[in-house]
């Protein structure tokens, strides 16, 4: 019968004592120590700040600084199991640990020198391990990667096989040594299975958590088996369905891809007006309109309550209109052989391209809709109108801030979310001199108010006076809002597609593709600030 063997996954050793090896390069020759007398040794121990793959899916970065050797000294070992001397120093030189250490001459000892001096054992191992808040543990698409920060060095050893690739002898020499005591090598084995055996713990408790994170999964999500966009181009299978990609055709339990969350995030940055709006995901699967009512007024009362009589009732006068569904979509066709020899990196670039130029286009469709809007909200009621907008003063700002505040809190229905502003107006008040100017970025220092931290991958935010400013494309139009005063819907389904190959010439399309709508259901909750014209 043959026996199956278990292997132990990387990420199982994490908590315990850990070895790390790399090659021997001997560079004088073999001294001879003569009786009674010892071996020297320099050598490279192990890379410093170089990521190594210690196994499939392991990645481990060993940092500078982070091996201290062990109070009660570091043994140099012969393959991790026979103490043959000691590390006498351990320094940081040219990105690696280097390490001074005697060989006793014992009987192992010489054999050791005389296997080195030989070329049979080729490679130095280090045997440390970390504190407990001496490493970083990141998993990513492939694996795990591991940081040690800060780590225990308990041994150097001498071995035949290699986990690092960057160690070496650098200097052999006789010496006269002592003999050195192996008590706390049993004291080290006895720690190591100690650790072992609450790291066997540890691992069955992950999973028990995993079986049950796993159950609560119904289906997969069909794009998980791809490691990117261009992955899903270059390896979906032909006569793949139109839609096959959207979101919202599997259960709300199937997890997306990372990758897939990377490019929505992208493309939410391009999306500043449409995410100040009432955004939702939908938009009926069926018919060319929406229907929807637009707020007129009402008589409706709420008003103190007598016992016994009757309660105040009102009436509400709303005006049934449509909005019609709206589709964005563009795309690109691939030759096959493109696709079968180009880089998967090089379809991705294609499809982020593609996603990131669908949301700027929806964007756009969003912010000449609500322009529009405020130009029409602005003919009815407004605030300002006293200032030229290049004379915008920090008195002025304040008395509009205020006046717009008392509008909405005077209204049955309405708060101010925030603040649209074209880029000039907000040029305009970033240089204000008064008040330590009164636009600020958020995030910033409230003793610099305008000096704040810019994420680059994100989208500015600002506000004024508390108030949240969202910049709006165009020129000179600024407008106090709540968000419900505009309605935007899309399918929510991921925008990317593609379409099965094209037998005759060999092509595949792949696209963006939506369908949305917009109105205004609530227009007395867009405020327009005007200017005084000439």
């Amino acid at each position: 019968m043959t026996m199956a063997t278990k292997t132990e996954h990387p990420a199982a050793t994490l908590n315990r004592i850990r070895r790390r090896s790399a090659p021997i390069t001997t560079t004088t020759r073999l001294a001879d120590a003569g009786t009674g007398g010892g071996w020297e040794i320099t050598a490279r121990a192990v890379p410093l700040d170089a990521p190594t793959e210690i196994a499939p899916g392991f990645v481990e970065t060993i940092q500078s600084g982070a091996l201290v050797p062990r109070e009660t000294g570091v043994k140099l070992f012969s393959e991790h199991r026979d103490v043959i001397g000691v590390v006498t120093e351990t320094r940081e030189e040219d990105g690696a640990l280097v390490i001074d250490a005697r060989i006793s001459d014992t009987q192992l000892g010489r054999d050791v020198r005389q296997l080195i001096a030989d070329g049979a054992l080729t490679q130095m191992s280090i045997g440390f391990l970390p504190t407990s808040d001496g490493q970083t543990i990141t998993r990513t698409e492939t694996g795990i990667d591991v940081t040690v920060t800060r780590a225990t060095l308990y041994e150097v050893s001498v071995v035949p096989f290699p986990a690092y690739e960057d160690t070496a002898i650098t200097d052999q020499r006789s010496a006269t040594i002592e003999r050195n005591e192996m008590a706390e090598t049993a004291a080290i084995d006895k720690l190591d299975d100690a650790i072992g055996g609450i790291s066997a713990d540890v691992r069955a408790l992950r999973d028990r958590i995993d079986r049950v994170e796993t159950a609560q999964v119904t289906e997969p999500h069909p794009l998980a088996q791809y490691r990117s966009y261009g992955d899903y181009i270059k390896n979906a299978p032909e006569g793949l369905d139109f839609r096959d990609v959207t979101v919202t055709k599997v259960g709300q339990s199937a997890q997306p891809p990372a990758w897939l969350g990377r490019l929505q995030a992208k493309m939410e940055a391009k999306k500043r007006v449409t995410n100040a709006l009432a955004y939702t995901h939908d938009v009926p699967m069926q018919g060319q309109t929406v229907q929807y009512s637009v707020y007129k007024e009402d008589s409706l009362t709420v008003a103190e309550y007598t016992e016994g009589t009757q309660v105040a009732t009102g009436t509400m006068t709303d005006e049934l209109q449509t909005a019609k569904v709206t589709a964005f979509a563009g795309g690109t066709s691939l030759t096959r052989a493109t696709i079968n020899r180009a880089d998967p990196a090089f379809l991705d670039d294609i499809g982020q391209r593609l996603a990131i130029k669908h949301a700027k286009a929806f964007e756009a469709w969003n912010v000449q809709f609500t322009r529009e809007q405020i130009v029409a909200a602005a003919a009815k009621h407004s605030v300002g109108g006293t200032t030229k907008a290049s004379e915008i003063t920090a008195v002025s700002l304040r008395n509009v801030i205020i006046d717009a505040q008392k509008t909405f809190d005077d209204s049955d229905q309405y708060s101010i979310d925030g603040l649209f502003l074209t880029w000039d107006l907000i040029k305009v008040i970033a240089a204000l001199g008064e008040e330590k100017r009164l636009l600020r970025w958020v995030g910033s220092d409230t003793a610099v108010a305008n000096e704040g931290k810019i994420d680059p991958t994100k989208p500015i935010s600002l506000n004024l006076y508390g108030v949240p400013v969202v910049p709006i494309p165009g020129e000179t139009l600024a407008c106090f809002y709540d968000k419900r005063a505009i309605v935007v819907r899309d399918d929510g389904e991921a925008p990317l597609r593609l379409q099965q190959d094209q037998v005759l010439d060999l092509r595949r399309d792949t696209a963006v593709y939506s369908e949305c709508v917009h109105y205004c259901p609530f227009p007395g909750a867009l405020l327009p600030w005007t200017f005084k014209q000439g």
